[in-house]
């Protein structure tokens, strides 16, 4: 039997999906983290797999709404030092220490949380629409 591979991208993923199209052997690859043979004609397992590629875009806009606001304070504050005085107040070393003790653990934990309980139950979001839209709540 041939062998199809369907590479779900999240960002690009228009959650429809027409389960004529699939065969019984193929593979899904939601993003980096994980690969789901689907070896039957069950559809629970496609859901399966664009519920776990939700969750993984899911914890990436968390990620980058942690990441943007918890350094906002760090760019005004070199933004205005350049404007006022045309010397940034922290070195690069030291910009670089703080963003990895401060955000790195943090960001880990929100990458890796667990999926939500009601991911499945949001609408699908349009295959044009960029990570900021709709806010990152």
């Amino acid at each position: 039997m041939k062998r199809f591979i369907v590479l779900i991208i999240i960002m690009m993923l228009p959650i429809m999906v027409n389960a004529k199209d699939i065969t019984n052997e193929c593979k899904i690859k939601v993003g980096y983290y994980s690969t789901k043979d689907i070896t039957d004609d069950n559809f629970s397992t496609i859901v399966d797999a664009v519920k776990e590629g939700r969750g993984i875009y899911s914890n990436i806009k968390k990620v980058i709404g942690f990441l943007l606001s918890t350094n906002i304070g760090e760019v005004i504050t070199v933004f205005l030092a350049m404007i006022i005085w045309q010397t940034s107040p922290l070195l690069s070393m030291q910009l670089l220490w703080v963003n990895l003790v401060t955000d790195s653990l943090p960001a880990i934990a929100l990458g890796m949380e667990p999926i939500e309980k009601d991911i499945m139950e949001k609408k699908p979001r349009l295959k044009n629409e960029g990570i900021f839209a709709n806010g990152l709540g």
